[in-house]
């Protein structure tokens, strides 16, 4: 019985690693997508390296000025899992990559924007509802475990503005939202951006 669960376990966990690495994957082109248009953009207007336009590098540079001091994208939450690699608490020599921070919040909770930005894309991830990326300048939040999105792709959003609501898993009954940042394709801790995360 006990082998029969750790199997069950660990077969769970390669299916959210494969989810996870899907998810990761179309962030990326998205992002890269983002660049290369703007990069041509500078480049037919004549110039030869990638430059922000000027409401870009405010907002950037507001982003930048705010680390640490962030609105959480749940009014209520805790952090369950922090942002790198994971030793799993049940199966020893088992350890996860986390892109960002797993806050645990309540069941239907508006998520919010974290800071004032453009919406770049909406995902819908089979069995994991669904994703929002908004771009900040040449950063990007990405909020993952939502049931229902209030954004379309190129629309203005403000600092805390629900984008959303949270999903809640069935078979495990939780209510887990995920926070990425990334800053081009470099992922970073969420946890050093929001306030007092820790």
């Amino acid at each position: 019985e006990l082998s029969r669960k750790e199997k069950d376990l660990l077969n769970r966990i390669e299916e959210k690693k494969k989810k996870s690495k899907e998810l990761d994957s179309q962030i990326k082109k998205i992002i890269e997508e983002e660049i290369r248009k703007a990069k041509e953009m500078v480049k037919n207007n004549g110039s030869s390296s990638f430059e922000m336009t000027p409401e870009q590098k405010i907002i950037s540079k507001q982003f930048i000025s705010n680390e640490g001091n962030l609105p959480w994208p749940v009014a209520r939450g805790i952090i369950i899992e922090s942002f790198g690699k994971q030793k799993h608490a049940v199966l020893p020599g088992v350890v996860t990559y986390n892109n960002g921070i797993k806050i645990a919040t309540e069941e239907a909770s508006s998520v919010r924007s974290i800071f004032n930005g453009k919406v770049s894309n909406v995902l819908n991830i089979p069995g994991s509802g669904k994703a929002v990326i908004i771009s900040h300048g040449n950063y990007f939040s990405v909020y993952s475990g939502l049931s229902e999105v209030y954004v379309k792709s190129a629309e203005n959003v403000k600092t805390k503005q629900s984008i959303g609501l949270s999903s809640t898993n069935t078979f495990t009954n939780e209510t887990i939202v995920e926070l990425q940042i990334w800053k081009g394709s470099q992922k970073l801790d969420p946890a050093k951006w929001i306030y007092r995360a820790y």
